[in-house]
């Protein structure tokens, strides 16, 4: 492999995964930034980085909540960075460490389909929470018996 990758790579990749848009793009200090596009009713869309769980595991976190911004126009994105402390950064290599390690547009897209997948995996779970609403399940450990009570919007039980 040659000791300057990024010189046989793109700048930019775009594709679909878990039936999510996907991007990759190069940031100023030339490492890739990944993006995965949520629709409107995802429960992702309109957050902030802040808001999103810190389970959600991708390379440095995510680090990007937006829309409108740059190339990504057409909705709203939600991504991560591969310019953190000890990712080489191809543009500014006298601020990368010596033991910094190049994050390579593989590694990249590997990343951005594990966010996709996440938000995928969010998404569902998501349903699953809406067509539990309503209801409430109760313990009667007395009898060890299980049951549910439907719930009016203003939280009463019926």
């Amino acid at each position: 492999m040659t000791s300057e990758p990024w010189k046989n790579e793109p700048d930019e990749l775009a594709w679909e995964h878990c039936g999510m848009s996907c991007r990759l793009k190069r940031n100023g200090l030339g490492a890739w930034c990944g993006y995965v596009k949520v629709h409107p009713n995802h429960r992702w869309h309109g957050c902030t980085n802040l808001d999103i769980d810190t389970s959600v595991n991708v390379h440095g976190g995510v680090t990007f909540c937006g829309e409108g911004c740059g190339f990504l126009k057409d909705g709203f994105w939600v991504g991560f960075d591969c310019s953190h402390l000890g990712d080489k950064m191809p543009d500014r290599l006298e601020c990368s460490g010596c033991d910094s390690v190049y994050r390579t547009m593989e590694y990249a897209k590997e990343q951005c389909e594990r966010l996709a997948e996440q938000a995928t995996l969010d998404e569902v779970a998501g349903w699953i929470a809406k067509d539990a609403v309503g209801q409430v399940v109760h313990l009667d450990e007395e009898n060890e018996e299980a049951h549910t009570t439907k719930v009016k919007a203003d939280g009463k039980e019926e």
